[in-house]
């Protein structure tokens, strides 16, 4: 698999940032973001084979494809430890665990799998946010982020809600 977020692709952003970035160790995705995998992964009418079983079965129950709703259900983003800014994000990618498309792709590509298994505690890394390398990678690569991209004066605007432009 390939890392192939339009989103990210489109950014000059050290592929390394992807992976310490790993801000969805906390926070949800509604299911309308990922039920493709669930149901129909790129077409195919079956779920996406890089879910493990366990897991599938578990976000079809929180997210039916019958469901009626915009959004759908918010579901934890880290299933192991979902309140806590820890590395358990990386130990459930590793066992293909990952809600979004694009977090479990960091497990297959070959430019990130190896940091996604350095900040795994299983692995060598620690736990928590300031054990091990994680912490700090992670605080680095947000003020990258927070460089990319950036409109300044009137050019820009801080929204009164994230999702939508304020009128």
């Amino acid at each position: 698999m390939k890392i192939n977020n339009r989103a990210i692709s489109n950014v000059k952003f050290p592929v390394a940032c992807m992976v310490d970035a790993g801000a969805h160790t906390v926070g949800v995705a509604h299911c309308l973001f990922f039920s493709d995998r669930l149901y129909n992964f790129q077409g195919t009418g079956r779920p996406d084979p890089t879910i493990a079983p366990s897991l599938l079965n578990s976000l079809k129950a929180q997210c039916p494809q019958s469901a009626t709703g915009a959004l759908g259900n918010p579901v934890a983003l880290d299933q192991g430890t979902p309140f806590r800014v820890d590395t358990s994000y990386f130990q459930q990618l590793g066992l293909n665990h990952g809600i979004l498309q694009i977090d479990q792709e960091l497990t297959h590509d070959r430019r990130t799998s190896g940091l996604v298994r350095s900040f795994t505690p299983s692995q060598g890394g620690r736990s928590g946010f300031s054990g091990g390398q994680w912490g700090p990678s992670f605080a680095r690569s947000m003020v990258k982020l927070g460089n990319v991209g950036v409109l300044t004066g009137n050019k820009g605007q801080i929204r009164h809600t994230c999702g939508a432009i304020n009128h």
